[in-house]
């Protein structure tokens, strides 16, 4: 059973001086237009983003949608399978779904 109380987490990816890669959780409600995150197999699409890295794989109607470079990965679904990178598209409130309820 899903705890009321947990915050939804998102990996926020941040760059050091040298091109390091560091990744921190970072509250979903908390992203910001333009904030690069990753999202991988097993997670929810916090909200929607162009991938920039990478290829995802989620399920819509019992059919599998590819979202690959270039696309704009849309919320809330669960990904199957693979990793992607991108920056944030829109606001959780104003993401594509989230307009349609």
């Amino acid at each position: 059973m899903e705890n009321k109380n947990e915050v939804p987490l998102t990996n926020m990816l941040v760059y050091g001086q040298e091109g390091e890669e560091m990744v921190f959780p970072m509250k979903t409600s908390d992203l910001k237009i333009g904030d690069l995150i990753q999202v991988e197999a097993g997670e929810q699409i916090p909200t929607d983003f162009k991938i920039l890295v990478g290829e995802l794989v989620v399920e819509k109607d019992g059919k599998d949608l590819i979202f690959q470079k270039g696309n704009i990965a849309v919320a809330p679904f669960l990904v199957k399978k693979g990793k992607a990178k991108g920056y944030v598209f829109s606001a959780m409130e104003d993401a594509i779904y989230a307009k349609k309820e």
